[in-house]
C-alpha cells in the first residue's frame, strides 16, 4: 500500500497499488484522442475480468475518488480548460508570388481571429502559415462548461440567482441548438 496525500483530518489517503495504477491510467487515457473504455483500463491497472465488467463499484469508492481527485483535480481542469477555450489550428493559404508580404498580412488578419504565422515563398507562390480559433473543440469545451453549470438541461434559471437577462437569453438560444444534457 501507498501513502498520497493527507485527507481530511490530516489521516493519510491509502490506496492499493492496483487503485494508484488505475488512476495513474486513467488520467493517461483522458490525454488521448482515443480513450479507452475505463473497464480496459482497470484490467491494465490488474483488476479481474469480472471487477472491469462494473466499473463504477471500483471509481465510486472513497478511496478511489480521493485518489483520482489528485491527479485529476478542480485546478489541473481548469487550467486545461481554459487553454482549450482559446484552442486553435494552424491553417495555410497560397498566394500569387506577386502578392506583397504586407498584403498577406492584411488578408490574414481579415479573418476573424486570424494571426499570421509566418510567409514561405518560392518563385511560383507565397505560403502563408496562420492560426485560427478551433470553433470546435472551443464550442465542445462550452458545451461541457455549460452541462456542468447545469445550462442544458430543461430548466432556465430563475429568481434572484444573479443571473442578468442577457445570460438567460444566451441560455435560452443555447438550449435552442444543443441537445438536451444527457443525450
Amino acid at each position: 500500500m501507498s501513502l498520497t496525500k493527507k485527507s481530511r483530518g490530516n489521516l493519510p489517503i491509502v490506496g492499493t497499488q492496483k487503485q494508484e495504477l488505475a488512476t495513474d491510467l486513467l488520467s493517461e487515457n483522458l490525454r488521448r484522442r482515443k480513450p479507452e473504455p475505463m473497464g480496459a483500463v482497470l484490467r491494465k491497472a490488474g483488476y479481474s475480468i469480472e471487477q472491469s465488467k462494473r466499473p463504477s463499484d471500483i471509481t465510486n469508492s472513497v478511496t478511489f475518488q480521493q485518489l483520482l481527485e489528485k491527479k485529476l483535480g478542480d485546478k489541473f481542469l481548469l487550467n486545461k480548460h481554459k487553454k482549450l477555450i482559446d484552442a486553435g489550428r494552424l491553417e495555410k493559404f497560397i498566394f500569387p508570388n506577386a502578392v506583397s508580404d504586407a498584403e498577406i498580412r492584411e488578408t490574414i488578419n481579415g479573418v476573424k481571429g486570424g494571426k499570421l504565422i509566418k510567409i514561405v515563398r518560392n518563385p511560383q507562390w507565397a505560403r502563408a502559415y496562420y492560426m485560427v480559433p478551433d470553433n470546435i473543440t472551443q464550442t465542445k469545451v462550452l458545451e461541457l462548461a455549460y452541462k456542468l453549470k447545469r445550462y442544458l438541461g430543461n430548466d432556465v434559471p430563475e429568481g434572484d440567482d444573479g443571473y442578468t437577462e442577457e445570460i438567460r437569453a444566451v441560455i435560452v438560444r443555447i438550449r435552442k441548438v444543443l441537445p438536451p444534457a444527457g443525450q
